[in-house]
């Protein structure tokens, strides 16, 4: 039986280069992340030619699109990126570019502070999205918020923030910021079955012995200066110690939420894992994988990130990082 070649593909400044790089190429990786973070590229080449040096020496901002998969298959089309860092060493010569989604540009990479108000987490989004030219998709719920301070943060990382606290996850493809709630991502159909003879290698941590049974959240009401409190329980976990948070919030409904999602958040890392595989191009951010076999760790998985490379001696294999969800 003939084994399937890794195949990949690379479109630089417009033009399909794959052909001219591919016997130079020592590896090419993708990192995909399920929630606010940039997805990455490296391209490692041979440079014996020194023409990485000189006149195919790539410039910060240059586009390329990737696409990973295997020979005869549909490629797994990993999106448009922009250059970001160029290194060298040697010997032997070698170049490594570096490329973050398109378009995570300087500005929403930039430390800022600002404070919004009475808006609510679309409202803040949608801000944020129209300064950078992105337009906003995606389910998002919650009532408007007195006061948000941005304070000293990139605008990915103050949106992640901000998201999180209310069970939200987001990510950045190509010219859209995409919102979704993290339950509805979880509840989703499995991707893919990946059984224990397909994994390569695997890892997991029991962290259970850090599950809360409750969070229970404290706020200030300003129209009553009474100090309120509300428990939120953890569905299926009696014992452990309860999460007390203290927040800013401005109704008892909003409080529920917060609550819940930091709770929520508190317990998702109980069972997590990394495994790696042949490269399977199904196995994305942001998708659910069943685990049929591996006794007590059996179970419904939720993919934080991932990571497909080729390489000239290893061929193609995905890693994934992964909690484990209720189905």
């Amino acid at each position: 039986m003939r084994i399937p070649e890794a195949k990949w593909s690379l479109i630089y400044a417009g033009a399909d280069i794959t052909a001219e790089v591919a016997p130079e190429a020592v590896s090419i990786a993708y990192a995909d992340f399920d929630h606010g973070k940039s997805d990455e590229v490296e391209l490692k080449l041979n440079d014996r030619a020194h023409l990485w040096k000189g006149s195919w020496r790539p410039a910060k901002g240059d586009a390329m699109a990737l696409e990973i998969g295997w020979a005869g298959g549909a490629l797994l089309p990993c999106g448009k990126f922009e250059v970001d860092e160029i290194s060298w060493e040697g010997p032997p010569d070698v170049v490594s570019i570096r490329g973050l989604a398109a378009p995570i540009s300087a500005e929403l990479r930039t430390e800022r502070t600002r404070a919004f108000e009475n808006k609510t987490l679309r409202q803040i989004a949608g801000q944020i999205a129209s300064e950078h030219g992105l337009t906003l998709e995606g389910e998002i719920e919650g009532g408007p918020m007195e006061r948000v301070t941005q304070y000293v943060e990139r605008d990915l990382e103050f949106l992640r923030r901000l998201a999180g606290e209310y069970d939200h996850v987001f990510s950045v493809r190509e010219k859209m910021l995409y919102f979704s709630k993290a339950g509805d991502l979880e509840r989703q159909a499995p991707a893919a079955s990946i059984s224990r003879g397909e994994m390569g290698r695997f890892s997991f941590q029991d962290s259970s012995h850090r599950v809360y049974k409750a969070c229970t959240l404290s706020y200030h009401d300003p129209e009553t200066s009474r100090l309120i409190r509300v428990t939120a329980a953890a569905e299926g976990v009696t014992t452990g110690d309860v999460l007390e948070v203290k927040a800013r919030v401005e109704s008892e409904a909003q409080a529920w939420i917060r609550a819940a999602a930091e709770l929520k958040r508190a317990n998702a890392r109980a069972l997590t894992g990394r495994i790696s595989l042949r490269g399977d191009p199904r196995l994305m951010a942001g998708v659910a994988i069943e685990i049929p076999d591996l006794g007590a760790l059996s179970g419904r998985y939720f993919i934080e990130a991932s990571r497909h490379r080729i390489e000239r001696r290893s061929g193609y294999v995905t890693e994934v990082e992964l909690r484990r969800v209720e189905a």
